[in-house]
């Protein structure tokens, strides 16, 4: 029988008989070949470990742990502007229902009973409007006077809250504040919030 020997198809040359090296390094280099564009099409480098979890954001892309990292970072930054607004809402709503408590609860008192850097809650007649003073912070000015003729100055921050406005003599005027002594007949401030919350602050409220 007439031995045809192997034909290589690479060098393009027929064997005596048997396969030949040439042959066999072909078929290694195709079949490396395949597993390098398969390691490639998937991403990673042969030899590279392809165990470690994968997360997809919410367009299916995937997400490395770096940007897992500052997709996270960015949230938590995002959510405490959000926080914050909320915590001021709940303190302006907590002062709001304490100070309707105290309204309701101010009633005419007298003066001669307040001791120096008390808080008081009451009720007077404006006596006198005085000038503001412009030094800052600035105050709106005014006398009260109590049902048996005591009288106290009123000095209310307009940096701090809103004038208290149309005021005129013989109005009657709620107020929530600090008092302090002094040879006139005493003072009563911070009858405004404090914005730094380090104080309960106070309020005024024409009747």
């Amino acid at each position: 029988m007439h031995n045809q020997g192997h034909f290589d198809g690479v060098t393009g040359r027929r064997s005596a008989g048997g396969r030949s090296k040439p042959a066999v390094t072909s078929v290694l280099l195709l079949i490396l070949g395949a597993a390098i564009a398969w390691c490639v099409e998937r991403g990673a480098e042969p030899g590279s470990s392809s165990d470690a979890p994968v997360e997809r954001n919410a367009t299916g892309e995937q997400q490395s742990s770096g940007e897992r990292k500052t997709t996270g970072e960015r949230q938590s930054a995002s959510e405490r502007p959000t926080s914050r607004v909320r915590q001021v809402a709940d303190e302006r709503q907590t002062v709001g229902v304490r100070q309707a408590a105290d309204e309701r609860q101010a009633s005419r008192v007298d003066f001669k009973k307040f001791s120096d850097g008390q808080w008081v809650t009451g009720v007077g007649t404006v006596k006198r409007v005085l000038d503001d003073d412009t030094i800052p912070p600035r105050h709106q000015r005014f006398i009260l006077e109590d049902e048996f003729g005591n009288t106290v100055l009123v000095a209310h921050n307009i940096d701090q809250a809103e004038r208290v406005q149309g005021l005129k003599k013989g109005d009657e005027v709620a107020f929530h504040g600090e008092y302090r002594t002094n040879d006139s007949g005493g003072v009563i401030h911070w009858t405004h919030p404090d914005s730094s919350r380090r104080r309960q602050g106070g309020w005024l409220r024409k009747k």
